[in-house]
């Protein structure tokens, strides 16, 4: 996978500069995001912790 084609947006490198991003407030959500997403999870918008363990407790049961 490409990162940078499938990871649009606002990058941070370490953790230093995630916060420096959140405290100047410059994450930016672009419009290619949904598509990215939909891409990866289909039409998931909701609770994907829960659905993510659902599926695999389920996957350890089979």
């Amino acid at each position: 996978m490409d990162y940078e084609k499938n990871m649009p947006g606002t990058r941070a490198y370490n953790f230093y500069e995630l916060l420096e991003l959140i405290e100047r407030k410059e994450i930016s959500i672009i419009p290619e995001r949904e598509e990215i997403l939909s891409m990866y999870w289909g039409d998931y918008k909701h609770k994907s912790v829960e659905t993510l363990f659902e599926k695999l407790i389920n996957l350890s049961s089979q």
